[in-house]
């Protein structure tokens, strides 16, 4: 599939794994750590330096056009939500789930990234290996 998409795109791709490693690490080693998430912790601040630098990285993924696929899974998880609870609480649940998934894919960009990338492929005749 990587062979059949546009630099952008290979950068875009890359990117989001980047970025799901590098902010997925740094939150997992953030909290394993005792006593890094204090502000007045040396290891504290160079644990949010891979946060940051994958954070950079989300938005590098994103500009390259996973940023409506994530909205579009956000939107489509939301109606999931909405549809599955009765009906006074049924607003609430599809509006929290739209705004949480929302917040894991600025985790894990690798997902809509990857989706878009396969919509490219498929829309301009390729295959998927």
């Amino acid at each position: 599939m990587l062979n059949q998409l546009p630099t952008y795109k290979k950068v875009g791709f890359f990117a989001s794994i980047l970025a799901t490693i590098l902010m997925t690490g740094g939150l997992v080693l953030m909290f394993a750590i005792p006593g890094a998430s204090k502000n007045d912790s040396i290891i504290g601040m160079l644990l949010t330096v891979p946060i940051v630098i994958g954070f950079i990285c989300m938005l590098v993924a994103y500009f390259t056009g996973g940023i409506v696929e994530a909205f579009r899974m956000a939107l489509n998880i939301g109606k999931w939500g909405w549809l599955v609870v009765p009906f006074p609480a049924d607003i609430f649940t599809g509006i929290i789930a739209t705004i949480l998934a929302l917040y894991v894919f600025i985790a894990f960009p690798v997902v809509p990234m990857y989706k878009s990338c396969k919509n490219y492929v498929m829309e301009n005749g390729g295959y998927i290996e």
